[in-house]
């Protein structure tokens, strides 16, 4: 008999939370779910379909690369000995009237994947970005593309970190500026979940290039320790998952106490050979996917289950999404998900099979491969490892509603709070680039995206410098960022 790693936390409602093994409480996963992928497919097909030109010459969908040292900090930057350098791609979105000098640069950071993957050209700031003027430009992440430094099973993950990204999209964006003679234009970068991470230290890292930051449902918040009102609770990110599967969010009243008892009999059956049979038979799962053992419920399959639920927690949007699958995704998948966990009466194999059914709900039947279950996981994660080695974040996230759901295009079923979200986004673009450019207009430059022995104070920064692109004044660093400064950088 082996003793049960199996701790599941109560608060009011039985929580979704599982702590699995002797490993920390799981957290949410924030790559990309099977809707964003067929959502990003569509858009990246458009995007190559589409030769059109704009009315001032240029073509209105660029594909470029930019030859890019895969170590910014080592002092042998660029050497020609191939294994020094490689190809970043990213994409250039014109608006419909020409850039000028004035107009905002809108720097989409990369994600964790590829461009194909990134619904590039996509979204609410990219919808507006005409309206705007405003030149869109969509680098892609180091690691996650077909070019770049090393492939995932290299191993070799040592230049995969957030301070090289960093680096990446700063130079991007300053040859941008450099080759479209837009050197004075304001840059403001915007991102999502591990993006809007990434926009938002642009921003305080690099506040000579980066005049301001949208950052959506970013995880820089949930860590202990920050002071903020309401502290940390590190069930917090629990508590709201499990509010989405409940009568309070319209969900099933059954659900989360079915959800709760499927993990407690699943863990149970796991004990025993027979028991393992039972797993296998109920849900239906692939051969590929069959448990031998406790040790396999334990470190995968339940892992599967409790990350498809929370996921769907974070993608429970109020419209269908098309999905790669079979079917459609529909909308309110956790409502629909739960709407076959609503018998409080439900215990063995009846529950078991009501999961089997309500999780192809979540990826449109995408993970249903000849009839069965396919609960298998993909190859080495550059992203895995990211969050392993630098990314981690304790999941304590207050608020509620769709994970990013602000920074997606509109529509008619959006709630109040994300089109007050887009409001305020759009609001404080504004704000940000008429300060830019108030600012640049008074004071002597040649070339603002430049500004590496310069001091100013656009967004709350005071006395800020940069001390890594080369040109910097290395006498000066940026211990002088204050207090208000994070306001700007996570806006939203």
């Amino acid at each position: 008999m082996q003793s049960g790693p199996l701790s599941i936390y109560k608060h009011a409602a039985v929580v979704l939370l599982i702590c699995l093994g002797t490993a920390t409480c799981v957290h949410a996963k924030r790559a990309a779910t099977y809707n964003a992928k067929a959502r990003s497919g569509e858009a990246w097909a458009q995007l190559n379909q589409s030769n059109a030109l704009t009315s001032y010459g240029q073509p209105v969908v660029e594909q470029l690369t930019k030859t890019t040292s895969v170590d910014h900090f080592s002092q042998a930057q660029y050497e020609p000995d191939g294994d020094s350098t490689f190809e970043l791609r990213y994409v250039l979105i014109r608006p419909a009237t020409p850039p000028n000098t004035s107009t905002p640069i809108l720097l989409f950071c990369s994600q964790e994947s590829a461009l194909e993957d990134s619904q590039v050209g996509s979204g609410y700031y990219s919808d507006i970005a005409n309206s705007i003027g405003a030149l869109q430009v969509w680098p892609e992440h180091r690691y996650y593309a077909t070019q770049q430094p090393f492939k995932p099973s290299d191993g070799r993950f040592v230049y995969l970190n957030i301070e090289q990204a960093l680096v990446d999209q700063i130079e991007v964006v300053l040859h941008t500026q450099r080759t479209l003679g837009l050197s004075q234009s304001p840059v403001i970068a915007i991102g999502s979940s591990y993006s809007g991470q990434l926009a938002a230290w642009l921003r305080v890292r690099y506040p000579d290039v980066v005049a301001g930051a949208i950052s959506s449902s970013p995880t820089l918040l949930g860590a202990p320790g920050l002071g903020l009102d309401p502290s940390y609770d590190p069930y917090g990110f629990a508590k709201i998952a499990t509010r989405t599967a409940s009568s309070e969010a319209g969900s099933a009243a059954a659900c989360p106490t079915n959800v709760h008892k499927f993990f407690t009999t699943l863990f149970a059956r796991a004990q025993t050979p027979e028991g393992l049979e039972q797993i296998n038979t109920d849900l239906n799962l692939c051969r590929n996917s069959e448990v031998q053992s406790y040790g396999d419920v334990n470190a995968t399959l339940a892992y599967y289950v409790l990350s498809s639920w929370v996921s769907a927690a974070q993608f429970n949007f109020p419209y269908a999404l098309p999905g790669t699958g079979q079917t459609d995704i529909p909308a309110y998948p956790v409502r629909e998900a739960c709407n076959l966990l609503a018998n409080d009466t439900l215990e063995g194999t009846p529950l078991f099979y009501a999961m089997s059914q309500a999780l192809p709900i979540f990826t449109g039947n995408a993970n249903i491969s000849g009839g069965c279950l396919d609960t298998s996981a993909g190859g080495p994660s550059a992203f895995g490892y990211q969050i392993c080695a630098q990314d981690y974040t304790p999941v304590s996230y207050d608020g509620e509603g769709p994970h990013a759901f602000d920074i997606e295009s509109t529509k008619p079923q959006d709630p109040g709070s994300a089109v007050q979200a887009r409001a305020q986004g759009l609001q404080y673009i504004q704000t940000w680039v008429n300060q830019y450019n108030a600012q640049k207009a008074s004071i002597p430059m040649s070339n603002p995206s430049d500004l590496f022995n310069l001091a100013f104070d656009v967004g709350g920064y005071t006395s800020v410098w940069n001390n890594t692109l080369p040109g910097s004044n290395t006498n000066n660093t940026d211990a002088n960022l204050s207090g208000t400064a994070a306001i700007y950088s996570s806006s939203v």
